[in-house]
């Protein structure tokens, strides 16, 4: 996630699992200073029921969508607040075989949305096969207890 950092203000981690994203982590504050990582413990989102975030994730690259424009599901921008430059980016972290995650990602308070995208997208290719490895150990450590 430190390399998301270097290109947005807040992002929150989904972790993949089944049909549903589960938030593992955050970092930014929402407009009224609270931590993403303390709103969004516990975020469970139902990939089936938010058609306009999985169509976008199968593209399989970081896409820019307007925070407003019912790309993301309510539950995530309830939680997150409104970012001041309107726009958000999406992108999807692939494993091996499979998407392991998702990062949601935006400017917070500054007036700017992000623009590097290509900088994201290569964060994103550098932390999925990392990521995969572990929840591979950490399933397979819950397997054979």
């Amino acid at each position: 996630m430190q390399a998301v950092a270097e290109s947005a203000e807040r992002a929150v981690l989904l972790l993949a699992r089944h049909h549903s994203l589960v938030a593992a982590g955050a970092f930014g504050a929402r407009e009224d200073g609270r931590h993403l990582a303390e709103l969004t413990r516990g975020l469970r989102l139902d990939l089936e029921a938010e058609a306009p975030l999985h169509s976008s994730l199968e593209r399989g690259r970081p896409q820019a969508c307007a925070f407003d424009g019912g790309d993301l599901p309510p539950s995530l921008t309830r939680l997150v607040g409104r970012p001041r430059s309107g726009d958000a980016v999406v992108v999807p972290v692939a494993g091996a075989e499979s998407l392991v995650a998702v990062i949601y990602a935006d400017n917070g308070a500054l007036g700017q949305g992000i623009e590097d995208l290509a900088a994201l997208a290569l964060a994103a290719a550098r932390f999925g096969p990392p990521l995969e490895t572990e929840l591979l150990i950490g399933e397979a450590a819950r397997t054979l207890g």
